[in-house]
């Protein structure tokens, strides 16, 4: 039976650089997952459950930032309704919170020598994201935009991450790269604060009020785009991994 070291077990092999970088290490066992096991996916759930605690403050010697506050820089949305709600929107400093807190439910993966398939069925609790915007748009027929601080709270977010990794060789050794990271969130709702929208700051609240609630009528429609938020982060967290360590694989069948 050939025995793979699936995405998120591929741990074990940090462990191996743990112990020649003995600043490096990891409040996690190395565990393998077999690729016939009948428990695959349940081994998998664990073992990724365990990595997110891990990851809370990053992994510096793979280059690995924090994923709690999961850090936004020069993030891009873009999100157009009709003519209701069109906004433009440049996150110039910020973070999101709450990525620590998520509750690994399902996973169903697909293997092979040359592809790896997750689908990893999650609930946040909840989401934060603040900091500093750039940005303008319309709501009805108010122009809006400018620059300042913003806030975005998402509670009970449900989600299912689509992971796709595909097979790379470069010196000699075989590395798996993720080259899709979908994650479109459910939420039970949503809150936003945006300053400077408008120059009258009384006003301000007045089209806040507004928007928020029209996103909390609208919310799961406009966050089919937030992926252009998160899709890149929560790739280069992976990839962080994959793309440092060789694929691991044995043919033994112990």
């Amino acid at each position: 039976m050939k025995v793979l070291v699936i995405f998120i077990v591929v741990i074990s092999a940090v462990f191996v650089v743990s112990e020649q970088e003995n600043d490096l290490e990891l409040p996690i066992e190395a565990t393998i997952c077999k690729r016939e096991d009948p428990k695959r996916n349940e081994c998998i759930k664990n073992i990724l459950q365990k990595l997110i605690l891990a990851l809370k403050d990053g992994i510096p010697k793979l280059n690995i930032s924090s994923i709690d506050p999961l850090p936004l820089i020069h993030s891009k949305f873009l999100y157009r309704a009709s003519n209701t709600l069109l906004a433009s929107l440049t996150v110039v400093r910020g973070n999101a919170y709450g990525f620590s807190e998520t509750q690994v439910r399902r996973v169903r993966s697909q293997i092979t020598d040359d592809e790896w398939k997750f689908n990893v069925d999650v609930a946040i609790p909840r989401l934060l994201m603040d900091g500093e915007y750039m940005g303008q748009g319309q709501f009805n027929e108010l122009n809006l935009g400018s620059q300042g601080y913003f806030n975005l709270t998402l509670n009970r977010v449900q989600t299912t991450w689509k992971i796709r990794a595909k097979a790379e060789e470069r010196d000699g050794e075989t590395y798996m790269r993720v080259f899709k990271f979908e994650m479109i969130p459910n939420v039970k709702s949503v809150r936003t604060f945006i300053e400077n929208l408008v120059p009258d700051p009384t006003l301000n609240l007045v089209v806040l009020e507004l928007i928020n609630e029209y996103w909390n009528i609208h919310h799961n429609e406009i966050l089919l785009e937030s992926g252009q938020f998160y899709e890149p982060l929560l790739s280069q967290v992976a990839n962080g991994i994959l793309l440092n360590i060789p694929r691991i694989e044995n043919t033994s069948d112990k």
